[in-house]
C-alpha cells in the first residue's frame, strides 16, 4: 500500500512539475498581418537568481534579448526552411546575462504568436518559472514584412525596444491566444485547417506538450541559426539619376547591409528588397533581418531627397 501510495505520489508530483513548465501561445491585441512584434517582459525575483533560462516555443524566425543582449551570435534562430511554419521549442541557459534584482526577457519576432517559460534556481536553491502570459507586453517592431521583401522604420529606437523603459508607455499588454496556435506567412497563402486570422492557423499542438514534454537543449553558437558566414565588396558600381547599382558578382545568398549619412528623417530609400525610411541621425544602417534574396546586382534608389553621396559604405552579407 505504502508503495503505491509513493507511485502515485510520484506521478503528481511529475504531472506539477510538467504543468509549471507549461505556456500558453500569446499574440499583439489586433495585430497587422506583416509587422513583426517585440514581446517583452520583466520579473522581479524574490531572490537573487543562480541560473536560469528561456524556453521560447514559435512557428517562425526570433531573436532573444536578455537585459537588452542578444543571446546569439545569429542574426535570427531557427534557421527555417521556405513556407517551414512547424512549432519549434527552443531553451537557451541566459544565466551569463543575468542581473540580481530583474531581468527583462525580450523577443523579436517575425510572426505575432509565441509562448516563453522563464525558469530557473535561486541561490537558495528554489526552483522558479514564469510561464504565464500574464505580465507580458507587446509593440510593432520598425520591421514589417512585405510582398517584395522588407520595410524598416529607422525612426524607431530598436535598442529602447530591446531594453530601455522610455517607451514603456507605448506597450500594450499581450493577448492570449485561446487553443492551439502556429503562425503561418500571411503571403504564402498555404495556411491549413480553421483560419484564426490572416496570420494565424489551427495545428492541433499546444504550448504545455511542447513545454512539458518536447523541449530541447539549443546552443546557440554552434546549432541551427542564420549566421553571416562571409562579407563580400562589390566589385564595381555603376551611378545613374537617382540610383546606383552594385555589383557582386558571382553573386551571393543573402542581403545588403548599407551605411548611409546625411539623409534626412522620413526620407525613403530602396535597398534591393528593402525600403528603408531613414531616421536622419548622422549614421544608419539599413538591411533586412529576415528575409534574403539570391542578387547578383543590388540597386539603391531614393525619394527627391536621395543622393548617391548619402551612401558611406555597402556590404552584401553572404548567409
Amino acid at each position: 500500500m505504502q508503495r503505491l501510495l509513493f507511485i502515485i505520489m510520484l506521478l503528481y508530483a511529475t504531472a506539477v512539475e510538467a504543468q509549471q513548465m507549461g505556456a500558453k501561445w500569446m499574440t499583439a491585441p489586433a495585430a497587422s498581418d506583416s509587422a513583426c512584434q517585440w514581446f517583452r517582459r520583466t520579473f522581479v525575483a524574490d531572490e537573487r537568481p543562480r541560473r536560469a533560462s528561456v524556453c521560447i516555443a514559435s512557428c517562425s524566425p526570433f531573436v532573444l534579448y536578455v537585459n537588452g543582449r542578444n543571446v546569439s551570435t545569429a542574426l535570427y534562430m531557427p534557421d527555417r526552411k521556405p513556407n517551414d511554419h512547424q512549432p519549434v521549442a527552443i531553451t537557451y541557459d541566459v544565466t551569463r546575462f543575468l542581473r540580481p534584482d530583474s531581468n527583462t526577457v525580450t523577443v523579436l519576432c517575425k510572426e505575432p504568436a509565441v509562448a516563453v517559460n522563464f525558469f530557473g534556481t535561486t541561490v537558495g536553491q528554489r526552483r522558479f518559472s514564469y510561464s504565464s502570459p500574464d505580465g507580458w507586453l507587446c509593440h510593432a517592431a520598425s520591421t514589417s514584412i512585405t510582398s517584395c521583401g522588407e520595410l524598416m522604420d529607422g525612426r524607431a529606437n530598436a535598442q529602447s525596444l530591446a531594453y530601455g523603459d522610455m517607451m514603456l508607455a507605448q506597450w500594450r499588454p499581450a493577448s492570449v491566444l485561446g487553443g492551439n496556435f502556429f503562425a503561418v506567412d500571411s503571403f504564402a497563402g498555404n495556411s491549413k485547417g480553421n483560419s484564426q486570422s490572416n496570420a494565424v492557423a489551427y495545428l492541433g499542438l499546444s504550448g504545455e506538450s511542447i513545454f512539458g514534454y518536447h523541449p530541447f537543449s539549443y546552443n546557440p553558437l554552434t546549432d541551427n541559426a542564420v549566421r553571416t558566414y562571409k562579407i563580400l565588396r562589390p566589385r564595381y558600381f555603376d551611378p545613374a539619376y537617382r540610383s546606383i547599382a552594385y555589383n557582386f558578382a558571382p553573386g551571393f545568398y543573402g542581403f545588403v547591409r548599407v551605411t548611409l549619412r546625411g539623409c534626412k528623417r522620413g526620407e525613403r530609400i530602396r535597398i534591393g528588397n528593402l525600403v528603408y525610411i531613414c531616421s536622419g541621425e548622422m549614421d544608419e544602417q539599413a538591411f533586412c533581418r529576415f528575409t534574403h534574396q539570391y542578387a547578383r546586382q543590388i540597386v539603391i534608389s531614393g525619394d527627391r531627397h536621395f543622393n548617391p553621396d548619402q551612401i558611406q559604405d555597402v556590404e552584401a552579407l553572404y548567409l
